[in-house]
Order: structure tokens, then sequence, then C-alpha cells
């Protein structure tokens, strides 16, 4: 009876303030465990939204295990320990890594010590290192650039660098001879002597290695007992590029014959050739370059990159993203299924250049800083290393360029195309 005496403003006072006494905080009071669950739903861009609403809900927003879920369901590309302090700032870093990738963003620094082209270079988690034509090699600090160590044996120029361990260096050189040298003592540990001729490259895999000669064959060699276990017999001419699957005991060489070989290296016997001047009109160079990742091959020759399915032997796409002739290559695979990846080249123009595999058109990245060719390249997931004709080697580090005010502005933007973002992982 009270209601009905009542006006239609009061009417609507009362709808209003007990509509209000309704709502209940369902995040605030559901059990934590619970409403991460249901938090665990919403993307990262979402998330960030949501933790605006109230001071409960920022700090469910912000759970350390919410965020690590989030980081297993996407590809980080950063280095992570196990337990992480912060999950949420390992996104952070993992996206503006992304990002950083994906626009060409970096910072370079350059590392000056040799005489002569800088034929060579390897990386691991501390050092940096570099071979030349000048007959030594040169380590550094990965961090900072700092000259550790300049390695001298060598009779003439240094072609291929590989670490085995973090103290331990293997190298290669126009001398015929491959030697393993104590970065710790400075000095040569071991020779290997098997090839007649030059060797001009040298893959590692676990304690396997694989070198590639001008006297045609390539050796593959037990380093924890420096012993040969096999030497690849097949090609009419030099083998300038080698790499090598464990996984499947293959190994892939090129010549300057213009074909590709894949082995069998317990074995010995040659499973496929191939030869990538099929695929294209006129005279073609010798091969140069050869990265395997996962499945699939890519190779160079004169300006040209060749993208092939190892299981088919069949050519799947050809780049040419270069004017002058590529010195090398480096494949990373993301997702073989869908054959999606990073191909990265090295040319005599100077020019480092990435691109996503499935974006060549609208997605090639170019690097420009050397002053003159550049002759071989590794990168991993923070950074590029290179080395040039300019008697240089340049560090071009992805990571870590943007301050935290900027990080956190990068972070609030729209996370739409982060799972688009030219991402390289291990």
């Amino acid at each position: 009876k009270l209601l009905l005496l009542l006006d239609l403003r009061q009417h609507y006072y009362i709808l209003t303030f007990l509509t209000v006494k309704c709502y209940r905080d369902f995040i605030g009071l559901l059990p934590k465990k619970l409403s991460l669950k249901i938090l665990s739903f919403l993307s990262p861009r979402e998330l960030l939204l949501t933790s605006q609403v109230c001071k409960t809900w920022y700090k469910r927003c912000g759970s350390n295990r919410l965020w690590q879920i989030k980081c297993k369901e996407s590809t980080v590309g950063i280095p992570v320990i196990e337990q992480a302090e912060s999950w949420k700032r390992v996104f952070k870093n993992d996206y503006c890594l992304r990002q950083n990738w994906k626009r060409g963003r970096c910072y370079t620094v350059e590392l000056k010590g040799h005489t002569a082209v800088v034929c060579c270079v390897a990386v691991c988690d501390k050092y940096v290192a570099s071979g030349s034509k000048d007959k030594t090699i040169c380590v550094w600090l990965l961090h900072n650039g700092n000259h550790v160590q300049t390695l001298e044996g060598h009779r003439k120029g240094v072609w291929g660098l590989q670490f085995f361990t973090e103290n331990l260096l293997v190298s290669s050189s126009y001398d015929s001879s491959i030697k393993i040298w104590n970065i710790r003592l400075g000095a040569c540990v071991r020779t290997l002597t098997a090839h007649s001729g030059p060797v001009w490259s040298i893959v590692l895999r676990s304690n396997i290695l694989l070198s590639g000669s001008q006297d045609k064959t390539a050796n593959v060699w037990d380093l924890r007992h420096c012993k040969l276990l096999q030497t690849l017999v097949g090609h009419t001419k030099a083998i300038f590029a080698v790499d090598q699957d464990l996984e499947t005991n293959k190994s892939f060489t090129g010549s300057a014959d213009k074909s590709i070989r894949i082995w069998d290296w317990t074995s010995g016997n040659c499973l496929k050739v191939l030869w990538p001047s099929v695929e294209v009109e006129g005279p073609l160079d010798i091969i140069t370059g050869l990265s395997y990742d996962r499945g699939f091959l890519a190779c160079s020759a004169s300006t040209t990159v060749w993208l092939y399915s190892t299981e088919t032997g069949k050519c799947l796409h050809i780049y040419e993203p270069h004017k002058k002739r590529i010195e090398a290559v480096q494949l990373r695979m993301i997702q073989p299924d869908e054959v999606k990846g990073v191909l990265m080249s090295a040319a005599q123009d100077g020019l480092l250049k990435y691109w996503d595999l499935s974006d060549y058109q609208s997605n090639v990245q170019t690097l420009k800083g050397h002053s003159s060719a550049v002759k071989c390249l590794v990168f991993d997931e923070e950074r590029i290393i290179s080395g040039s004709q300019d008697n240089t080697i340049r560090i071009w580090n992805f990571g870590d360029i943007l301050s935290g005010s900027q990080n956190k502005r990068y972070l609030q933007q729209p996370l739409r195309n982060c799972a688009r973002a030219c991402v390289i992982t291990s």
C-alpha cells in the first residue's frame, strides 16, 4: 500500500537503490582459486583492462600464477628460468622483444680487433667468437663486447667456428686443419687432420662435428674422443656449407657442384640429392649457405634463397631478398606443422635481412650498418651477430632497448597482433 502512494520519481529512486544493493563483486567474493580460473579465460589485453576496476581485481589480475598460464599459452622468446619471480614482467619483456623484432628496432655494438675479413662467428651464453683471414680468433664477452682473448695457431685464415662448451672452441681453417681451443688457457689442446684441402665450414651438434672441405668430402667426428667416424663422398666439387640433425642422423652438405646432398652419416649413404638450379631460370652460382631446422632446409646461391621440406624433397618457397650474392643463411622454425618461422640472410650488399616465412612480401626487415659485404651471421632469441669484410663484428641486440616507462606504454597498447609478431624461439 505504501508503494502505491509514491509517485514515479520515488519509485525510480527506490529501484536504483535496490539495484545497487543487488550488485556483488563475484571476483572478490569467490575463492581465489576459482576466481583465477575464471580470469584465466581472458586475454592479456582483457586482463589489463579488468585490473583497473578496483584494488581487489588488480591484485587478482596480477597473480603470478595467472601470468604464468599466459606465458605458457604463447611462445616466449626470451630466456626464462622455471621459477620466475614475476611472470607478468616476463610476458611484458617478451611482448616488447616481439615488437622489436617485428619493427627491426635494436641497438648495435661494434667489435674491432681483426686486421682482415671476418669469415665466421659463433656464440654461447657467455662469449662471442670471431674468426678472420688474419689467421686469428678473437673471443669477446657477449654482454658488453669486451675483448677477452686472441687465439693464434692457424697458419691461414679461419673459416669456421663452433662452441663445444663454454670454454672449448672448435675452429676450421684454410690450412686444412680443425683445432680445439681452451679459451681459459688461450691455447690449442687438440688438432684434427683428415682433410686434404681448406675446411670451409663446420657445424657441431652435441659431440658430433661435421666438416666440409675443398677436397669434395665431408667428415663426421666424435669430438669427445677426437675420432673420425665417417667420410661422406659424393660431391664433385668443394663443399662450402654443412648442417646436421642428430635426431634423424642426417647430415646436409652444399657444394660448388650446385647440389645439396642429404646423408645418413652413420652409414655414409646419400639419401637424397637436391638441385636448386632446376627451380630458377638462368645460371646458378655455388651453394654458399645452408641451414636446417625441424624438417626444413634453407639454402642460398647467387641472390636466391630456397626453402625445402626434407621429408618430401620439394621446394616450398623461393626468395630473392638481395641484389648481390648471399653469403650466409639461417633458418629458425617456430611452428613446423604450419610452416611458420624466421629466415635470415647476409649478403655482399652489406645488408642483413630477415622475414616471417608466412609473410615474406610485406614483412622483410633490413639491417644496415656494415660498410662492406657481410660474410657470416648467427642469431638467437635476443640478438644477431654478424661478421663483415670491413673487419668488424656487430651485435644487433633486440632486447632491453626500452626504458620501464616505454615498456609500460607498449604493454598497454592492444595485443591483438601479438601472435602475428615475428618471434625468434628455440
